[in-house]
């Protein structure tokens, strides 16, 4: 019964992660693939400001602290491909 726990972990970050909104998932997107929250927000034709509550919400609803711990636990447990296009209209940086 060891893998029972694990399995049941892994069902929460699944289901924390069926919590964020679409825009959340575009925003948390860019955000693992490196991009500054200004980049983000350009691309998007968002608010820096409004990136950041996407962010601060993306960490909440992930319970991680950064950036990094972020595209750790998205690798960790294959939420979004890394690195994968954004499927969004892009502005022009």
């Amino acid at each position: 019964m060891d893998s029972a726990p694990a399995l049941d972990a892994e069902t929460e970050i699944r289901q924390r992660f069926d919590w964020l909104t679409p825009r959340e998932r575009e925003v948390l997107t860019l955000l693992i693939s490196g991009v500054t929250n200004k980049v983000a927000a350009e691309t998007l034709r968002l608010s820096r400001r409004t990136v950041e509550t996407h962010r601060g919400n993306i960490l909440e609803k992930l319970r991680v602290k950064s950036n990094v711990e972020l595209r750790e636990l998205c690798e960790r447990h294959r939420l979004l491909p890394i690195n994968a296009p954004v499927a969004c209209e892009s502005a022009t940086v």
